[in-house]
């Protein structure tokens, strides 16, 4: 685990700036540390969910099985793409391997034809419980030791962050 005195050193080998008394200012090399830390943990968190699930389906089907189960109106592959910030093209070849597995079935939006529908066949709805016990296993993991209002400000951090980015 980096400390505050490792992450300084860390910035002062690079030629930063020192931190002391510039918060605010941006630190050559911490942007780096940051993403880097980041996609540990969602790298870490995805496997961590996916061992929990029989058989092994993938990142991704864990993803949509969410997306799908939780909406409210059909979604279309573009919706989902959206969703997941990937390109529509990435989100075509992911549902058709989907599709192909028996997770999920497309059709078209009939009133309009180049949009398509994606629903979980009875397959992929079964894998939603399943999903969910190993996302609630992985978060009680994640967060041990954590008290609730620490937990609502690290997701309410993540969330500003991401905003602040937008």
């Amino acid at each position: 685990m980096l400390t505050v005195t490792r992450i300084f050193e860390s910035s002062k080998s690079i030629g930063s700036q020192s931190i002391r008394g510039k918060i605010n200012q941006p630190i050559q090399g911490m942007q780096l540390m940051i993403s880097k830390q980041l996609r540990k943990l969602k790298n870490r968190y995805a496997q961590s969910v996916l061992k929990e699930i029989p058989g092994k389906p993938g990142e991704y089907l864990i993803d949509i099985i969410t997306i799908l189960s939780s909406a409210t109106q059909p979604q279309t592959q573009k919706m989902i793409a959206e969703l997941l910030e990937l390109d529509k093209s990435r989100i075509a070849v992911i549902i058709d391997a989907l599709n192909t597995k028996g997770y999920t079935y497309t059709s078209l939006n009939p009133a309009d034809r180049r949009e398509h529908f994606v629903f979980l066949t009875k397959k992929g709805q079964a894998m939603q419980p399943l999903v969910q016990a190993a996302i609630d296993k992985v978060n009680e993991t994640l967060y041990k030791g954590m008290t609730t209002d620490q937990i609502l400000q690290f997701e309410g951090l993540l969330v500003r962050l991401n905003n602040n980015l937008v």
